[in-house]
């Protein structure tokens, strides 16, 4: 089930979409409470949130809001990367948490700061 939600921040609030693509594969983004309990549930830990890779789902908490739904959005699209590279297996979960974890607040802040290195990144030709 997707739910719509909105997320604030500088510029107003903006819908999330409700698909992520990354590389061939089309992740469903979902802000849904009762599938991340289930999920939270069936592993023995709290969750923010979780890539589903075998459905192509995100699923978040829907009580994140602004820069912690982005972040924990960032968060699950680089687990995503890291399955859809073939690189799923070659660390175990722990190491692959602490890598995503450092990784996804400090990448959020670098796109964020530098829109010039986006917009350039995000453009195509020479």
């Amino acid at each position: 089930m997707s739910v719509a939600k909105r997320v604030g921040g500088e510029g107003g609030p903006l819908e999330p979409p409700e698909s992520v693509q990354v590389g061939p594969f089309t992740y469903t983004l979902e802000f849904d409470q009762t599938a991340l309990d289930r999920e939270a549930h069936r592993r023995e830990e709290s969750l923010a949130g979780i890539a589903r890779h075998a459905e192509q789902r995100i699923i978040v908490d829907p009580d994140q809001h602004g820069d912690g739904a982005r972040e924990v959005v960032l968060h699950e699209v680089l687990h995503c990367v890291n399955v859809v590279t073939g690189q799923k297996g070659r660390m175990d979960h722990d190491e692959e948490e602490r890598l995503v974890n450092a990784m996804s607040p400090t990448l959020l802040d670098t796109l964020r700061r530098n829109p010039r290195l986006v917009a350039w990144l995000m453009s195509s030709g020479s």
